[in-house]
C-alpha cells in the first residue's frame, strides 16, 4: 500500500515549515507568489492529495473556535448629553448582561463611547483595527447612526447591535418586541381598571421604534375601548410644560403611558400624585423597580448579543450579513413594587 504523503514531507522536500506549506496550499498567509507556485507544484510531483476527513475537522475546529484576536470584544455606546450610559437603567443592565456572557466564555470587554461625529467614528474604527479588536457590539445606537459607512468600517468588522432603531436593521441584532410591548402594556393597564388611558411621547423616542410601540397601543386601544371615547395621542417635538397641562385638561386621562422623568417632575409640579390622580406607565422598567410598566429584560438581551456574536466570530462573518440576523427577547409585564391603582 503507497505511503500518504503528508505536508511535512513536502516542507522537507521544500525546505520551509509545515504552517508554511498549509498556507500555500490553502492560499492564506503572506507568502510570495513564486514561493506558493513553487510548494503547489511540489506537492502535485510528490502526489499529495488531501486528506477529506481531516479537512472537514480542521474546518469544523475553526468554525467552533475563537481563533487568536478574538478573545477581546468592544461596546460601543453613545454619548448623549441627556441619557448618560453609565447611569441609564436600561443600558446599566444590557452592559451588565454583555459582561456576565463575556466572563462565562472567557471574552474581555472594552467600552468605547462615541458622540456620533464622523471624526469619532473614524477614530474608534481606526483604534478596534490596530489593537485587533474584531468582535463588536452596538449598545442602543442613535438614529443619527443609521447610515451603514458612518459609524464603522463594516469589513474589518464582526457587529451585533442591540435594540437598534429600525434603520440599522442592516445589521446582526438582539432587541424587543416594541409592537408586542405596546399591546401588553395597554392591556395590562385596561385590566387593572384603567379606561381612560393617554398617550403622550415625545418624537425622539417613538422613532426609536419606527413607531411600532405606538402601533401596538393602538391596536389594543381600539380593540378594548370600541364604542367609548378614545384619547388621542399627543406624540410631540420637545418637553413643555405648557403642553402637558393643557392635554391633561383636555383629555382627563386618568393613566399615561409616557417617559419617566420629565412627566414625575411636571406632575409634581402641578400637583398631581402619581399613581393616586393619575396612574403612569413606562415602556421600559426592571425587577425591583416601583415603575409600572414593561420589563424588557436587557440584563438578557445584552447576554444574547455576546452569543450571537461569539456565533458569528467563530465562523469569521465580517461584514454587513446579506441575510441579517434579528433575535427577539419577549418582554413582561411588571405591576412595580407598588400596586397599580385601579380605577373602576
Amino acid at each position: 500500500m503507497a505511503t500518504r504523503i503528508r505536508l511535512k514531507d513536502i516542507a522537507a522536500e521544500a525546505g520551509v515549515t509545515v504552517a508554511t506549506v498549509s498556507h500555500a496550499l490553502r492560499g492564506t498567509g503572506k507568502i510570495s507568489l513564486a514561493m506558493r507556485e513553487r510548494i503547489r507544484t511540489l506537492a502535485q510531483q510528490l502526489g499529495y492529495e488531501e486528506d477529506p476527513l481531516l479537512s472537514a475537522l480542521a474546518r469544523y475546529r475553526k468554525r467552533t473556535s475563537p481563533t487568536s484576536g478574538w478573545h477581546q470584544i468592544a461596546v460601543v455606546v453613545p454619548e448623549d448629553p441627556q441619557l448618560d450610559w453609565r447611569s441609564a437603567p436600561d443600558q446599566v443592565r444590557l452592559l451588565g448582561g454583555i459582561k456576565s456572557a463575556a466572563q462565562r466564555w472567557r471574552l474581555s470587554v472594552e467600552i468605547f463611547a462615541h458622540d456620533g461625529s464622523p471624526r469619532a467614528c473614524r477614530e474608534i474604527s481606526r483604534t478596534l483595527h490596530n489593537r485587533g479588536i474584531r468582535g463588536v457590539i452596538l449598545s442602543f445606537p442613535r438614529p443619527w447612526e443609521k447610515e451603514k459607512p458612518r459609524l464603522l468600517e463594516w469589513d474589518k468588522f464582526v457587529a451585533v447591535a442591540c435594540k437598534p432603531v429600525f434603520s440599522q436593521n442592516f445589521l446582526n441584532s438582539v432587541t424587543t418586541d416594541h409592537f408586542g410591548n405596546g399591546r401588553i402594556l395597554f392591556r395590562e393597564l385596561h385590566k387593572s381598571g384603567y379606561r381612560r388611558i393617554g398617550f403622550y411621547f415625545s418624537e425622539g423616542l417613538d422613532l426609536v421604534s419606527n413607531r411600532a410601540f405606538r402601533a401596538g397601543v393602538t391596536i389594543e386601544q381600539q380593540l378594548l375601548t370600541q364604542g367609548r371615547e378614545q384619547i388621542p395621542h399627543r406624540v410631540f417635538a420637545a418637553w413643555d410644560i405648557t403642553d402637558f397641562k393643557r392635554w391633561i385638561a383636555d383629555y382627563r386621562p386618568d393613566c399615561i403611558i409616557s417617559q419617566r422623568d420629565q412627566l414625575y417632575a411636571w406632575a409634581q409640579e402641578l400637583n398631581v400624585r402619581i399613581p393616586d390622580d393619575v396612574g403612569m406607565a413606562v415602556p421600559s422598567t426592571f425587577e425591583g423597580s416601583q415603575e409600572v410598566g414593561i420589563n424588557q429584560h436587557h440584563h438578557r438581551i445584552g447576554e444574547e448579543a455576546v452569543f450571537l456574536l461569539r456565533d458569528q466570530m467563530a465562523l469569521g462573518n465580517t461584514g454587513v450579513p446579506r441575510l441579517p440576523l434579528h433575535l427577539i427577547i419577549p418582554s413582561e409585564w411588571y405591576s412595580g413594587r407598588k400596586p397599580v391603582s385601579a380605577h373602576t
